[in-house]
């Protein structure tokens, strides 16, 4: 087989891979759009994510979920970021809001919360794990409905993610911003001042 030959079958693989990477192959309604290097759908399913402007994190719109990790953004919740949009976060990484309870990922067992701590929008949780010859990843996770107690709670699931093998007990500080849970808490409830309770956090009170 010629070198050409070769090259034509290799250029649709490739276009192939790049979509598969970001949502799947388009259909004859949606256009892929390759910016960055990678191909994203020009399909409007708009995420609100944490993305990184200048030295502050900023909330903002990204027309699907492919376009925010373009931009190296992580999604928050599935919709327009509404009263949110521009908002600046105060931590680096904000709680995550799911649409439903089962969309929840399952608990991570491998993690003890030794501490929590909240002051204004930003809970810091100091969070003993195994390694030591790696990188973590711990996220917040929570779902509607509130459960109508006093004070009100809500669902929630703390995961680790890390690819390190080392098992020496360490210890970590993550910084997570409470700012998209209290923007569910007023869809739901209005611009009252309200408090929320978050397993393995502790009482959110704005």
């Amino acid at each position: 087989m010629s070198l050409q030959s070769l090259a034509r079958m290799a250029l649709p693989l490739a276009y192939s891979f790049m979509l598969s990477a970001c949502g799947g192959n388009s259909s004859s309604s949606e256009r892929d759009l390759t910016l960055g290097g990678l191909a994203c759908p020009d399909l409007y399913d708009p995420v609100c994510a944490l993305t990184q402007e200048d030295a502050e994190f900023q909330y903002q719109t990204f027309s699907n979920s492919c376009y925010a990790s373009r931009d190296g953004a992580n999604v928050v919740f599935g919709s327009r970021c509404g009263a949110l949009e521009n908002e600046v976060s105060g931590a680096s990484q904000a709680i995550i809001v799911h649409e439903s309870i089962d969309q929840l990922p399952e608990a991570s067992s491998d993690i003890t919360v030794l501490d929590s701590e909240i002051t204004g929008d930003v809970a810091t949780l100091t969070i003993e794990h195994g390694g030591g010859c790696g990188e973590h990843r711990f996220d917040l996770h929570v779902a509607p409905p509130f459960m109508e107690s006093w004070p009100l709670q809500i669902h929630g699931r703390l995961t680790h993610e890390t690819d390190d093998t080392c098992l020496a007990a360490i210890t970590t500080a993550v910084n997570i911003d409470l700012l998209p849970l209290k923007n569910l808490y007023r869809t739901s409830y209005g611009d009252e001042p309200g408090e929320i309770m978050i397993p393995q956090v502790g009482l959110y009170q704005f």
